[in-house]
């Protein structure tokens, strides 16, 4: 009988004992946490589509793990989550645009896990931000960044440096106009923003934008084998622009723009290296003399370089049309004789050269009887020579080239 009275005094000790502590948690591993410190200052960051949490310990050296608790509700049960080493942890697997509280709870190498800790919540969202919607390059300082934020955002710092020393919280908008530093080149944008929980991000949002103003032809060439081009004939033409991402062309006379590109492909051997080619297949019964070559580039920011010209000089020739030579006189000894010639449509007409031969063979080094460098002056009147003389009517173009007329004229005079 009296055994049987120290056995419920012995149970009631215990249930008075287990009614005094209260677990949070249903986890069966958790016991008499009395000796087991709490972590405090738990922190909470706010991160695209995970939060972060980090707290602090008085003691960590009898501390084997950390759990991490969720809930749906602050007051509501608390589930293991996760667990760690570590003073923080990353959770990514949780669903988007829904609130949730968290808590962390020690656990000693003897294996009983603490009281939890204090609560913080976020809701789990998408977090970004691009600059200019996403382009690759900018021509102005000025630009636009576009955030996308499901959390409630209260407050943003921007800042091209990573530390924000030189930025100030100001309150959140989704599109917010921003002016970049001084000077062509890549630059990386930052934020950090303030939730109306008070969390931050741990992750800073960052995007960058290649700052371009400026365009800038270093030279405009063509290739040619020879100094003059004939129909059929195939121009490689060549802008170097140290640039790539481009727009490059070339015209010269009146044929155009012609397209050139830096994508390995056609006359182009190398791609992305800056060094625009084309090509231009010369037209029939073109004619063209000394012509610049104008070269333009604007490059992927839109900014357009000033004209360049080629060092060189085009030209481009066909070989002039002949005309009809027709001549009338009297045959007797001493008349003159009257040269009339057909016209020539030459574009790029110099002169008609009338030569005299003793043969049939008349040829530009014997002897010139008239020059005429106005295409409309077409007649002549000389005396010819006693015995027989032969003449023929050439036609020269600008590059010097030249055509003679198909028949030779014989002029026959008596003694």
């Amino acid at each position: 009988m009296k055994n049987i009275i120290y056995l419920v005094i012995a149970i009631s000790l215990v249930c008075f004992i287990s009614c005094e502590r209260y677990i949070e948690s249903r986890d069966p591993v958790r016991s008499l946490p009395s000796d087991v410190a709490v972590p405090s200052n738990v922190s909470l960051f706010v991160n695209d589509m995970s939060v972060s949490l980090s707290w602090e310990i008085t003691d960590a050296s009898s501390i084997t793990q950390y759990r991490v608790y969720v809930s749906e509700l602050e007051n509501g049960e608390y589930v293991l989550h996760d667990s760690t080493t570590a003073l923080s942890i990353d959770i990514e697997d949780l669903i988007t645009n829904r609130l949730y509280f968290f808590k962390v709870a020690a656990v000693a190498t003897s294996g009983l896990e603490g009281h939890l800790s204090d609560v913080q919540f976020a809701q789990i969202g998408v977090l970004s931000m691009v600059i200019a919607n996403n382009t690759e390059f900018t021509n102005r300082t000025s630009v636009q960044l576009s955030f996308t934020v499901s959390n409630s955002a209260s407050n943003v710092q921007i800042s091209e440096d990573s530390t924000f020393a030189d930025a100030v919280y100001e309150p959140f908008s989704g599109q917010r106009n921003f002016i970049l530093s001084d000077g062509d080149g890549i630059k990386v944008v930052y934020a950090r923003l303030i939730f109306n929980n008070g969390a931050t991000n741990s992750v800073l949002l960052r995007d960058s934008i290649e700052l371009d103003t400026e365009a800038r032809i270093d030279s405009v060439f063509f290739l040619t084998p020879t100094n003059l081009f004939r129909p059929s004939d195939t121009i490689i033409f060549g802008l170097v622009a140290s640039e790539i991402s481009g727009t490059a062309r070339v015209s010269f006379s009146s044929f155009g723009n012609i397209d050139l590109v830096d994508d390995g492909t056609g006359f182009d051997t190398v791609a992305d290296d800056g060094i625009y080619y084309g090509w231009f297949v010369v037209p029939n019964n073109s004619n063209v003399y000394n012509a610049t070559v104008t070269g333009n580039f604007t490059d992927e920011a839109g900014n357009n370089a000033l004209a360049l010209t080629s060092f060189d000089l085009i030209n481009i020739n066909t070989r002039p049309e002949p005309v009809e030579l027709l001549v009338s006189y009297t045959g007797i000894s001493g008349d003159s004789a009257y040269f009339s010639w057909t016209r020539s449509d030459e574009p790029d007409f110099e002169s008609y050269r009338l030569y005299t031969a003793s043969s049939s063979t008349v040829l530009t080094n014997d002897e010139l009887v008239t020059y005429e460098s106005n295409v409309n002056s077409r007649e002549f009147v000389i005396l010819p020579p006693v015995g027989t003389s032969w003449y023929r009517i050439f036609v020269f173009d600008a590059h010097g080239e030249t055509r003679q007329s198909e028949n030779p004229i014989q002029l026959i005079v008596s003694p």
